[in-house]
């Protein structure tokens, strides 16, 4: 009946409550006491007296519960922490994860950090969960749901933070650097101001070949994986990061992953929890490997320890191209395609024109293949004759239903025009096999504009306006100074088609800024100041006879408008014929999502802190 009372007169109620309160606050401040009130005094007690007096009185909007920052309601979380802000008067904030009871937050100043669950208690990829969070002063609360993605901070301040390779620094032998995210965004803009900068172990190694980050020992901070598939002595390094500070400058890899010989190995990576126990295993492509037949190697976290060192022989899952020549694991991309929450992956074999995937059978990871003997894929796409199809290949939801869908580019279609190709997710059995050169049909099909532009030679996926679908970025740098185009999904029924070469438009059109740059060539999506929509990033490994750029474009709830390189959010410059952009981190999906939410699910976090607050009044 008291419950009810309150609800009928909850306005009148917390008034009085509050003010009942305020009063309290006022003699702990010394009520006995006459103090003038300067209102541009920020520091004083009479300000903060008065501006909870406003705030009991609800006359403040500042006195609302604490904000989020890096991560929106609906949206996908890139980080192992929470952070946000709140009034300069309220020392305390307090956090609650999926109806859990509310525990304290880190607070300095206005900021606040809020460390996720780690080890075995770590968020899974794709997995929904709730997040309120409330001052200790107000009651309000603020409250919204997100995905787990891909963790990308390497220094758990809450923002995706971005790894750049530079594979010929020292002629040929690599660098790598990683740039911090922050609200603004990348704030150095030199290599030589990098937050961190990692060097190559092996002479002639092309170190930073392929980079990408994830978190492979479950601590909340993301790791990074870099690999040097030159010189003979084929590597993969992974470095754990060591906290707040990130990854130092100089570190050694904390373990390594070996070919033994020279196969290309790490000529692709990515990494992806195929095994589903929270942990980021990591997927390495050799496609050198036995006259360039390929292989896909999977190495497994082993927990809190990460990923040991190995060698390919130890890896848990090992998949094998079907011939000589066809380059299998040229490019490989892993997410959720069949929608029973492991990693599944995805190998591109542009050499024979073809791309694999490869389902999770659950907590036992990837079946061992070999497509040359008796081993199958999941699923088999067929592109056209001879347009290295499966150059580039990316997973990501475009519909919104879900299951993830792949985008796969084709750079030498009719006489290196260039095509892309989207392939829907039918949801528990996967993408269904497709034959391009024969009757098979895909979803989506871009082609690129008349010439020789290779366009597909690089694609992405990721949600640059916030509408929570994915959207194509593709690069084609062959014509004039280069090009990227983005291509907005249209919701339920995915992203349209769009010939360039007759008529297509894309949503947005990237200029390079000199003929020579290879602008175009790598692309990728990052959130480096975490507002949830997109960054497409893009490299051009040749600018300024091969310093290297890397570009990134702003995404926001309009998408990104055409614009020139010169004119980017955020342009990063290399160090000396070092190809800086070769290589960015790409494993990222800024996304709101959109799947159906049963009532319960909705409800009961809800009820729980609506409970807790009318208890701790009753």
């Amino acid at each position: 009946m008291y419950l009810r009372f309150l609800e009928a007169n909850s306005s009148l109620f917390s008034r009085q409550f509050n003010v009942l309160l305020f009063c309290l606050i006022l003699f702990s401040f010394g009520c006995d006491r006459i103090k003038s009130f300067n209102p541009g005094d920020t520091s004083s007690s009479p300000y903060y007296e008065n501006v909870i007096l406003q705030c009991m009185m609800g006359q403040t909007p500042g006195c609302a519960a604490p904000t989020i920052r890096n991560v929106q309601n609906m949206g996908t979380l890139h980080s192992g922490f929470l952070t946000g802000s709140t009034a300069p008067f309220a020392s305390t904030v307090e956090v609650s994860v999926d109806g859990s009871p509310f525990f304290p937050a880190a607070v300095s100043g206005t900021t606040w950090t809020f460390a996720l669950p780690t080890g075995s208690s770590i968020w899974k990829q794709n997995t929904k969960h709730w997040i309120a969070v409330r001052s200790s002063l107000f009651a309000s609360i603020n409250a919204i749901m997100v995905r787990k993605g891909n963790n990308q901070d390497v220094n758990g301040d809450g923002f995706p933070d971005l790894i750049v390779g530079a594979n010929q620094y020292n002629g040929g032998d690599g660098k790598v650097y990683i740039f911090h995210g922050s609200k603004q965004g990348v704030l150095s803009q030199a290599a030589t101001a990098a937050n961190t900068s990692l060097s190559s172990v092996v002479v002639g190694g092309q170190y930073g070949w392929s980079v990408t980050l994830g978190d492979v020992n479950g601590d909340g901070y993301a790791d990074a994986i870099v690999s040097a598939p030159s010189a003979g002595a084929d590597a993969v390094y992974i470095y754990h990061s060591s906290g707040s500070s990130g990854i130092a400058t100089g570190a050694s890899p904390t373990s390594t992953l070996t070919a033994g010989s020279a196969v290309f190995f790490g000529g692709s990576i990515v990494t992806g929890d195929v095994n589903g126990d929270g942990f980021e295993d990591v997927i390495v492509g050799s496609y050198g490997y036995s006259t360039s037949q390929g292989r896909v190697d999977i190495f497994h976290s082993s927990g809190s320890a990460g990923v040991p060192t190995a060698a390919v022989a130890s890896a848990q899952t090992t998949l094998i191209g079907a011939a000589i020549n066809n380059r299998f694991g040229i490019a490989v991309s892993s997410g959720d395609i069949n929608g029973d929450g492991y990693s599944d992956v995805l190998v591109g074999a542009d050499g024979i024109s073809r791309s694999y995937i490869f389902h999770s059978n659950g907590t036992s990871g990837i079946t061992s293949q070999n497509l040359g003997s008796s081993g199958i894929s999941n699923t088999l796409l067929i592109g056209e004759s001879a347009t290295q199809f499966g150059i580039s290949v990316a997973v990501g939801d475009v519909n919104g239903d879900g299951p993830e869908d792949v985008l796969i580019g084709a750079r030498s279609y009719s006489a290196n025009q260039g095509r892309a190709y989207v392939f829907h997710s039918n949801g528990l059995s996967g993408i269904a096999s497709q034959d391009l050169s024969t009757t098979g049909t895909a979803k989506t099909v871009f082609t690129g504009q008349a010439g020789a532009g290779f366009f597909g030679i690089a694609v992405a996926l990721g949600d640059v306006n916030g509408d929570g679908y994915q959207d194509a970025l593709v690069g084609a740098y062959g014509l004039l100074q280069g090009n990227g185009f983005v291509f907005h999904s249209s919701g339920a029924s995915g992203i349209s088609s769009q010939n360039l070469s007759a008529g297509g438009t894309p949503n947005t059109v990237f200029n390079g800024e000199n003929a020579g740059d290879q602008f175009g060539i790598f692309v990728s999506f990052a959130d480096p100041n975490g507002d949830g929509y997109s960054d497409a990033c893009i490299g051009a490994y040749g600018y300024s006879t091969n310093q290297g750029r890397a570009y990134l474009f702003s995404g926001t709830s309009a998408g990104i408008p055409n614009t020139a390189a010169v004119s980017a959010s955020t342009i990063l410059n290399g160090e000396p014929l070092s190809q800086f952009g070769y290589s960015i981190a790409s494993n990222i999906e800024s996304s709101l999502f959109r799947w159906k939410l049963e009532w319960i699910e909705f409800i009961e976090p809800f009820l729980f802190w609506r409970k807790e607050f009318f208890e701790l009044f009753s």
